[in-house]
């Protein structure tokens, strides 16, 4: 028997649904939930609703992270700006003699890289944004990566940047954008000298 009082874990996100609605174009979905019934037809639970960004395309980004359940929800974006973030240290050496014209006197060492991005979203309303709280806070993070070259599909890790978020707002409170700003959790391998 199940208690009506106990909290469940219903895997409800796009991937883990398609399997058991194979004829639903999840490309045409803009919004969807989920409710289980027992076997008498009463329901037992219902998921809350899961927005899709008019189903996933190529601008569209897509945030994980840890709830305040200690469970994994997602956060879609659909406007994305990307920058190329790179630290170096400078090292000069004497010039010798002779001169040698295609022997540098100064050099780049220590490079380090990494991408960072802002991405921004006004699909949720001002109802949301409690909930969006737990994403702006959040300790762990992943973006969802779509595999090149032969790779599967994968979650990397991202550091969101500190930032203050207007989450209730005086006037034109039907409008919110949210935006969000982090960098990859690991730096890109560079050649090292």
């Amino acid at each position: 028997m199940i208690s009506t009082e106990s909290a469940y874990h219903i895997p409800d996100g796009t991937k883990n649904v398609a399997t058991l609605f194979p004829s639903i174009s999840w490309k045409d979905v803009e919004e969807y939930y989920l409710v289980i019934n027992n076997l008498e037809g009463d329901p037992i639970a219902t998921t809350c609703n899961n927005k899709i960004v008019g189903g996933i395309e190529d601008n569209t980004v897509r945030l994980h992270f840890l709830n305040s359940l200690g469970m994994i929800d997602a956060v879609n974006f659909c406007q994305v700006q990307e920058d190329y973030d790179i630290k170096s240290d400078n090292s000069e050496k004497p010039l010798s003699y002779p001169l040698i014209k295609s022997d540098g006197g100064s050099a780049r060492y220590n490079i380090r890289a990494n991408e960072s991005y802002k991405v921004i979203t006004t699909l949720y309303s001002e109802e949301q944004m409690k909930w969006l709280k737990e994403l702006f806070s959040s300790p762990a993070v992943w973006v969802e990566w779509k595999g090149t070259q032969g790779q599967a599909d994968d979650y990397l890790p991202v550091v969101l940047a500190d930032a203050k978020y207007t989450t209730l707002k005086i006037e034109e409170r039907y409008t919110y954008q949210v935006t969000v700003e982090y960098r990859l959790s690991n730096q890109d391998i560079t050649i090292r000298n």
